[in-house]
Parts: structure tokens; C-alpha cells; sequence
């Protein structure tokens, strides 16, 4: 299966689980750990963070923000508190699909951008240079 399928699977796995009406609290975490720890589709730990910081409206210190499994552990953490207090997840559930559908849309966008004939620009290495010379002959 190539990279680009492996993404979009994981991305309608994403946005599946968070559609769910009734998301137990042992989902909500699961699928925030498989949201975190995929690197596909959050590729550095800064656009993860900016993601999180408008989904649960908090500011992640820069020391969580540099390794995934403190950011899941003080995620885990904020949506344990919210369950006990009885909020409702919905809010939080309607953001993260959002941001899953506008990352979804960027990937695409980048895809696109690689595979255009102009995207392949630059020096040319070794191989390229002694293929273009034996056309020459």
C-alpha cells in the first residue's frame, strides 16, 4: 500500500471515531494517542501543538511540546478532568474533525504539488546529468 493511501486510511479512521455520538472516554483518548503518534499526518511536533491548542483552547509549554508522549500524556490528562466534570465532548469532538478535514485537504494539496513536472526542480545529481549526456549521442 503506498504512503498516500496509509494516510488517507488513517485520516478516515481518524474522522470516523471522532463521528461517533456516544465516544466513551477510553475512545476519546485512544484516538487522540493514534492522532498524536502519527507522524503521517501532524509531520512536527509544533503543527500538532497549534492544533491542540485550538481544539482544547489551552497553550502546551514548549518542553511537552517537544516529545508526543508528554503532549498525549497532558491530552489524556485535560479530557480525564473533562469527563469529570461532566462536559460534553461534542465541542471538542466537531473541532478535531475539523482540523482532521482541513489537514486532509493539505496533504492532498501536497501531493498534488509533488507529482506536477515543476515540482521537480534543483540541481541535477550524478545520474540525471550522464542520462541527459547520452541522449545527447
Amino acid at each position: 500500500m503506498s504512503e498516500s493511501n496509509e494516510i488517507k486510511k488513517s485520516i478516515d479512521d481518524l474522522k470516523r471515531k471522532f463521528s461517533k455520538k456516544n465516544i466513551d472516554l477510553f475512545d476519546m483518548i485512544g484516538s487522540f494517542g493514534i492522532l498524536i503518534y502519527t507522524k503521517k499526518i501532524f509531520k512536527s511536533n509544533k503543527e500538532l501543538s497549534e492544533s491542540l491548542n485550538l481544539i482544547f483552547n489551552i497553550h502546551l509549554p514548549e518542553y511537552i511540546v517537544k516529545s508526543r508522549p508528554l503532549t498525549l500524556a497532558r491530552i489524556s490528562k485535560i479530557i480525564f478532568e473533562l469527563n469529570e466534570d461532566g462536559t460534553d465532548f461534542s465541542n471538542i469532538l466537531n473541532k478535531t474533525i475539523l482540523i482532521i478535514k482541513e489537514k486532509e485537504k493539505v496533504l492532498e494539496e501536497e501531493k498534488k504539488e509533488k507529482n506536477t513536472p515543476e515540482a521537480k526542480k534543483g540541481k541535477k545529481n550524478e545520474n540525471e546529468k550522464l542520462e541527459s549526456w547520452l541522449k545527447g549521442l
